[in-house]
Formats: structure tokens, C-alpha cells, sequence
């Protein structure tokens, strides 16, 4: 999400938002969000229960872009993506779905999965603040997605609240950086994220995916 006053290829106006520099941009967004509903969503987040066995049901997402209404009001405002809800024929009132978890994705190019590191948005040109004020989303889902093959090189689950406190209080492995669109942004290690425990999934440049810590929604290894 970005930050210039602008109308996206969609016809949406983004004032509040971070700008996409180029189409490649956007559709590497766009992509990596059908790639998580489709291939990482769903391991992690489906309801099961102890022996494992998912729940009977399906995962409904809503996406501030593509919805629109009041999920784009929470990606303008508190920097929440994609919001995941579960509904049941099994449940009363079938009809409604109950909201499971809130998300917010950001997929980088490969080039930059070098620097071993996340990035935040601190503070934009404009004096709006970034991602570090707003968002509000339970988890990122930050990565690198590889357009031509259409998938994830690296993939990281991170709890967004041990993340801030872990800026705000411990402040190791973490610097401040400029862009040359002059946007501050905070570089964060993964390494020391995963040490840290705030990295909960991950998929590795292996190709291989794995829990790091448990979730509260028993889920299985992809």
C-alpha cells in the first residue's frame, strides 16, 4: 500500500496509500493475493480440530481492492487487506460467517529477498503517516513473489502485535531507511524475527513450508 495521490489502474483513487511505482507492481500484488487464497490461506487457517480433521465449512475473504464498501475503508485506514471469515451449514443462522483473522500482504521482487529483511512503511512525502501508525491487521503475510512463476520464492506469517512490540521495545536488528521517493521505512531482520518467535509460518527459498509456533487454529503442514 502506498502514498501519492493517485488512481490505480482500477480507477481507485489512493490517497492514503502507497503507490504502486508500475503495473508489474500491482499485478505482483494482485497475483500473490490469489496465490495466498489459494495455497496458504487455507493451511493456516482452517478451522480443525485435535486429530487434525478439518472443520466441515469454507473460508470466505473480503479484500479492500476488489470489494470494496467497508473492506476498502479498512485497507485505506487501517491497513487491513484481507479480512478471512468462516461460515457453516452446521452453524445457526448458516447465512452469516464469523471473522476468523485480518491480514496484511505485502509481496516484494525476488531481487530484493537478498536483504534478509522486512519493510515497513514509517512515514510518506506527503506527511501521511505509513503502515507503522495505522495498521491494524492481526497478521502480515510478507514475501517475495516471482511473477513469471507465480509463486512465492520466500514467505513469512508474522504476528503484527509481537512485531511492533518487538520495534518499539527491543529495537534489534532494526534501521531506518529513505527510498528515493523519499518514504521512511523500517528495515526489520528476519533472522532475528524468527529468533524472536514473531515469524508464526514461513516458506522457506527451499520451497519447503513449516510452522514455527503454534496458532490458534490447530492448523496441518502444507
Amino acid at each position: 500500500m502506498n502514498e501519492t495521490g493517485v488512481r490505480d489502474r482500477r480507477g481507485i483513487d489512493r490517497p492514503n496509500w502507497t503507490n504502486f511505482n508500475t503495473s508489474d507492481e500491482l499485478q505482483r500484488s494482485d497475483n500473490a493475493h490469489e496465490y495466498a487464497k489459494a495455497h496458504i490461506y487455507p493451511h493456516i487457517f482452517t478451522p480443525r480440530n485435535a486429530e487434525g480433521k478439518a472443520a466441515a465449512g469454507e473460508l470466505i475473504y473480503t479484500n479492500g481492492i476488489q470489494d470494496g464498501g467497508t473492506a476498502l475503508e479498512e485497507d485505506r485506514n487501517e491497513g487491513i487487506d484481507t479480512t478471512i471469515m468462516w461460515t457453516s451449514d452446521r452453524l445457526p443462522n448458516a447465512n452469516l460467517s464469523t471473522p476468523i483473522t485480518t491480514i496484511q500482504e505485502r509481496s516484494r521482487h525476488p531481487k530484493f529477498e537478498k536483504y534478509r529483511d522486512l519493510t515497513l512503511t514509517y512515514m510518506n512525502p506527503t506527511g501521511a503517516v505509513g503502515d507503522f501508525f495505522k495498521c491494524k491487521a492481526e497478521y502480515y503475510l510478507y514475501g517475495f513473489f516471482d511473477l513469471e512463476k507465480n509463486d512465492y520464492t520466500s514467505a513469512y506469517l508474522i504476528q503484527r502485535s509481537s512485531l511492533f512490540r518487538h520495534i518499539i521495545g527491543v529495537r534489534t536488528g532494526l534501521k531506518m531507511q529513505t527510498n528515493n521517493k523519499g518514504q521512511q521505512f523500517l528495515c526489520i531482520s528476519l533472522g532475528i524475527l524468527r529468533d524472536a518467535g514473531i515469524i508464526k509460518w514461513e516458506k522457506a527459498d527451499s520451497g519447503t513450508a513449516k510452522f514455527l509456533a503454534t496458532l490458534p487454529y490447530q492448523p496441518v503442514a502444507m
